[in-house]
């Protein structure tokens, strides 16, 4: 039984380690992308919230 285990271990061990060699680096984003998502988030997170109706605006109405 320990043998199984300690096979299976060395086996998902080097499926992670040779599958990681072949995944290609990220390409960096510019920033101006990352903060146009930003903003587009922002945007659909007021929109949820005036949907809502204000809720969680942090207006501390009831």
């Amino acid at each position: 039984m320990l043998w199984a285990i300690a096979s299976s271990v060395f086996v998902i061990y080097l499926y992670r380690k040779l599958n990681a060699e072949n995944i290609p680096a990220p390409a960096s984003v510019p920033t101006d992308t990352i903060e146009a998502e930003l903003a587009a988030l922002n945007a659909e997170i007021a929109a949820l919230e005036r949907k809502l109706g204000g809720a969680g605006s942090g207006s501390g109405k009831p």
